[in-house]
């Protein structure tokens, strides 16, 4: 019977004081923060809110870990005791928020308090590595209400003028008033119709989502080298993100004056309800994507040659410019593929059937003239005014 050396002893042991102690302190944080994981899971639940991807994002932070894990494994680890304070500010900090009921305040605590304790036990090297798992928790944490519906009204706002600026453009009749889109009757829809442009419609959600995905793409699977050039690529999501709500609008709008408001409706036509939220998705992530492809392009013989210029010191030798191939790794695609497949269901999750609603009613002549010459009368063409008795 073999028996095992002192030493032998001593790690195993040591093995099982840290296991135990890695297990108290997963229940620990988990009796901590609590409280913030039911309030969070509300405001993910909440019907009609902006953070029903709230449920995928703890997932792709597990897998980023996940992907991560040999590059933890090889981290230099030094302890930092004095990045104790940090943990310490943190628990304060949620405890303010649980007083005061504030399940955001809680939620920023929470991650600097994940940041502390790797910070405490593991060193600033342990913390470069899982810095990007840590910091995308942030997506799951909503914004006070109050915030969201001074960011929403005005996105609201805006993307409406755009589109029924487009629309206008095109040659279509249509007159917004507020948040409000006012259509003229076409040749296949004989009444006016008026459309409402409800909160949903602001893309304030595409925002929210697609910058998540953004920082995903730009930090995790984008090729890109230098720090400035992944942040650009993560800043660009926003305007990506509102270009391609506002393009929904205006399809929305488009098919209302054709076909008819029902044509959008969620019971009527869940196809066409449905594969807009996923045309968005689609449409802003292949930009982001050949955005990146340009940037790598123009960006890459500069990092090549900087790169070989701290190597050896001198500038490179004229040579003949090599076929750049990247090699992405299979841990890349497979988050990629999370990264597509978790945009299509919050793009599908997320289209509401009241996104433009329908208040079309049958007027008589005078009465649909009466009602758009009140709504903005100097913006209609003639057809659609009422000339007043005894002129021309």
């Amino acid at each position: 019977m073999n028996r095992r050396s002192p030493e032998q002893l001593a790690t195993h042991s040591s093995r099982k004081v840290q296991q135990a102690a890695f297990a108290l302190g997963v229940i620990l944080i988990i009796a901590c923060f609590y409280w913030t994981g039911g309030r969070l899971m509300v405001a993910w639940e909440r019907k009609g809110g902006y953070y029903g991807h709230g449920w995928l994002v703890p997932i792709v932070t597990a897998a980023l870990l996940w992907f991560r894990r040999e590059q933890i494994a090889t981290c230099p680890r030094k302890s930092m005791p004095w990045a104790s304070v940090l943990v310490v500010l943190s628990l304060l900090l949620h405890l303010a928020g649980v007083a005061t009921f504030r399940p955001v305040i809680s939620g920023v605590a929470m991650i600097g308090f994940f940041a502390g304790v790797i910070l405490t036990l593991f060193g600033r090297a342990m913390l470069s590595c899982t810095l990007l798992p840590i910091l995308f928790l942030a997506f799951m944490v909503p914004l006070p209400d109050a915030i969201i519906k001074d960011i929403s009204f005005n996105m609201k706002l805006a993307a409406a003028g755009i589109a029924t600026g487009v629309v206008d453009f095109i040659g279509i009749t249509v007159i917004r008033d507020g948040s409000y889109v006012l259509l003229a009757a076409s040749r296949h829809i004989p009444e006016m119709q008026r459309l409402v442009v409800d909160d949903v419609c602001s893309g304030l959600k595409y925002l929210i989502s697609l910058t998540a995905f953004g920082a995903l793409y730009a930090f995790g699977i984008s090729q890109l080298q230098r720090l400035w050039h992944k942040g650009a690529l993560f800043l660009l999501s926003i305007p990506i993100s509102f270009a391609a709500n506002v393009f929904r609008v205006i399809v929305m709008i488009l098919i209302s004056y054709g076909w008819g408001a029902e044509m959008i409706g969620e019971e009527q036509h869940p196809v066409i309800h449905y594969g807009l939220g996923m045309v968005v998705f689609v449409f802003a992530f292949l930009t982001l994507f050949v955005i990146d492809g340009v940037m790598r392009r123009f960006f890459s013989s500069d990092d090549a040659t900087e790169t070989e210029t701290v190597a050896t010191g001198s500038p490179p030798e004229n040579t003949a410019p090599a076929a750049a191939t990247h090699h992405v790794a299979p841990g890349r695609c497979l988050l990629g593929f999370l990264l597509i497949a978790a945009g299509g269901i919050f793009a599908c999750s997320s289209s509401s059937p009241a996104y433009l609603r329908s208040q079309r009613t049958v007027l008589s002549s005078a009465s649909r003239e009466r009602d758009i010459e009140e709504a903005l009368p100097q913006k209609l063409p003639s057809p659609f005014r009422r000339t007043p008795p005894g002129s021309g």
